[in-house]
């Protein structure tokens, strides 16, 4: 089969060199989780014929979610950092019945190649837990400048603490957690990964002037 062919094509070969993030883990975890997904997209409220910046769009599949809530008359553009991802993206577009609106292309997250007030919604899914603090409210606030007054800013982040493994001994689950705290102190400045991102979202938000914000669970 063509199309599972080019799946395994991109298979553990991420260029961006950050955990999680091959095409093929990326794929897999959105059909464990689309369901949820879809809630998520439901609950941002948009409307048919708004425009949305996908930022850290990798392989589309939220794209197609917000698409699909935008249309007929909306419009999605999905940017990411890796080449290869937009290859997948733009590749597995042909296949979508929102194809006509949604675009791709590579950019910068720290200098979004958009004028002022451009969006009606910024969505930044499962991207920052990859960035130090001092970096996170940066990329934020760039989204922050692209979207319309009135707009909106959604990040969609996670947290270790959020995971709930059950049954499991507690003495199994104080090893694991002990396990990621020595993996997270020894990692490297290119290995950085933020186990506990989303608590520190509201914050980042507050201290831009972001207003009306709300946390979903």
């Amino acid at each position: 089969m063509q199309s599972e062919t080019f799946i395994q094509d991109f298979e553990n070969k991420a260029d961006t060199g950050l955990i999680m993030s091959s095409t093929r883990w990326l794929i897999d975890h959105y059909k464990a989780k689309e369901k949820y997904r879809k809630q998520m997209v439901e609950d941002l409220d948009l409307k048919s014929g708004d425009i949305v910046l996908d930022v850290a769009s990798g392989p589309g599949l939220w794209s197609n979610l917000l698409a699909a809530k935008v249309a007929p008359h909306g419009r999605v553009v999905g940017i990411d950092c890796s080449a290869e991802a937009i290859s997948y993206a733009e590749k597995n577009l042909e296949k979508s019945p929102y194809q006509n609106l949604i675009t791709y292309s590579q950019a910068d997250f720290f200098n979004l190649p958009y004028s002022d007030a451009t969006f009606d919604l910024a969505f930044c899914g499962n991207t920052l837990m990859y960035f130090p603090d001092s970096v996170k409210q940066k990329i934020i606030k760039e989204q922050q400048r692209v979207v319309k007054e009135g707009g909106k800013v959604a990040s969609k982040e996670y947290d270790g603490d959020t995971i709930i493994n059950y049954p499991i001994p507690s003495e199994l689950w104080l090893k694991l957690k002990s396990g990621v705290a020595q993996a997270l102190a020894n990692r490297t400045v290119e290995e950085y990964y933020d186990e506990y991102v989303a608590r520190k979202i509201p914050k980042i938000f507050l201290n831009l002037g972001l207003k009306d914000i709300s946390t979903i669970p």
